[in-house]
Parts: structure tokens; sequence; C-alpha cells
């Protein structure tokens, strides 16, 4: 080349790298700009879970401790009144009964919040619990299994898998009408898998992965929290699977 397509060349040659760092800058900005915004947003969740389940802690308290202890009173009250006639005595009888079940649904309305046997126990005894409490209080036969060496769980993962299974199990009984549920927990490798079927209805798993109902929604933000992942099977009339594997 003479001297003149020379300098041509190596000013489109310079143009072009020019060019090429604007772009790359640019898109390294873009990049950087997205990753902090997930970041922010990540964190923001994380706080608003943290904050939920603070307020759920204090409520749970507040009944168990509170108001139970002034239903309690009034019961102890009551038993103390001396009904004139049988008629007086029947309904003393039936109020007394009525306190009864509201302190049991108390309760259950605690227990739900934030259950004890969780914060006393840990995870898989509060999964057994939770498991007994459905098979007593619905038509669903709910099993637990986990496997000999499973290991302890922080309180604070403790509670996000327990909502998990929560969430799994309730939508299996109140929107996939489920009367099986199979609730497992066991090491693959260095991860904490847990899977959770059920035969109910089922659903078609591509279109609730695009939707993302409230729901689903809830079980993958807890999931992305603990850094682990999701693989759901679910068809409809051929109830559902959810594997779920959770970094230790």
């Amino acid at each position: 080349m003479d001297t003149e397509e020379t300098r041509i060349f190596y000013t489109i040659l310079i143009a072009s790298a020019v060019l090429a760092t604007l772009v790359g800058f640019f898109v390294a900005n873009i990049i950087r700009h997205q990753r902090k915004k997930m970041a922010l947003e990540k964190e923001k969740l994380v706080n608003e879970i943290l904050l939920l389940e603070n307020e759920r802690g204090r409520i749970a308290a507040d009944l168990h401790d509170e108001l139970g202890s002034l239903i309690s009173a009034i019961k102890l009250n009551l038993e103390c009144l001396d009904a004139p006639g049988e008629e007086d005595a029947q309904i003393l009888a039936r109020t007394g009964g009525y306190i009864d079940t509201t302190m049991q649904k108390i309760r259950e309305i605690s227990n739900n919040l934030m259950p004890k046997s969780l914060q006393r126990k840990g995870l898989y005894p509060a999964i057994k619990e939770f498991a007994d409490m459905i098979n007593h209080s619905a038509a669903v036969n709910v099993r637990y299994h986990g496997s000999d060496n499973l290991p302890s769980i922080e309180s604070d993962k403790a509670i996000h898998l327990y909502r998990i299974v929560q969430e799994i199990s309730n939508n299996a009984v109140k929107h996939a009408s489920a009367s099986k549920i199979d609730i497992g927990f066991s090491m693959v490798k260095n991860k904490l898998l847990l899977e959770i079927k059920d035969n109910g209805t089922g659903f078609d798993s591509t279109e609730a992965a695009k939707k993302q109902g409230h729901g689903l929604q809830n079980i993958m933000r807890r999931v992305d929290m603990l850094q682990g992942s999701v693989y759901l099977d679910s068809a409809p009339g051929k109830g559902t699977h959810y594997s779920i594997e959770i970094p230790l």
C-alpha cells in the first residue's frame, strides 16, 4: 500500500478500536448498572422477608402470651361461677367449650405464624409436627421421611425451608385437592435435597413458570435467598413434584 492508503487504513483501524472501546465501555456500564440494580432489589427483598418474619414472630408471641393469657383468665373466672339452674349450667358449659375452641384456634394461628418447635427443636422435628398437624386437621395423608445423615440447619435457613414446605403443602391441599403428600429430606453430595410430591390435580408447569403466581413467587424467592435451585415437574391430572436443592 502507498502512504495515503496506509494512512487511511490506520485511521480506520484506530477509529474502529476507539469505537469498539466505547461500545465495550457502554455495555460494561449497562451490565454493571443491571447487576447493581438486581443486587439492590435482592437486598430489598431479603429485608422485606426478614421484616415479615419478625412481624410474624411478634404477632405469634402476642397471640400466645397476651391474648392467650387473657382468655385463660376468662375461662378461670367462668369456672368460678355457680349456675342457679340446669339451663344456666348448660349455657356456662357451652361457653366454656367455645373458649376452649378459641384457645385451640389461637394456638394453631400462632404456630402457623411462628412454630415453637422450629425455634426449640429445629427444622426436621418442626416439619414432622407440621405434617402431623395437617393429618389431624384435613382429609390428607401427609408422610414425612428424612435420611439419617441430615445436617443441622441454621435458624435463618430453617425458617425459609419451613415456609417453602408450608407454601407447597398448603397449595397442594387448597388448590390441587391432593389426598396424599410426601415430604422428604436427604443429602446429595454437599446439598440438602427437599422433595415434595402430591397426587393432586397438577398443572402445566411450563405455563406456571412463565406466569409465576404469588405462591410460586414466594417459593422461588426463598429458594433464591438460599442460593438454591428448584426443579418442578407437574402436568394436569398427574400431581406435582418439587425437587429443591440447597447448598450447605
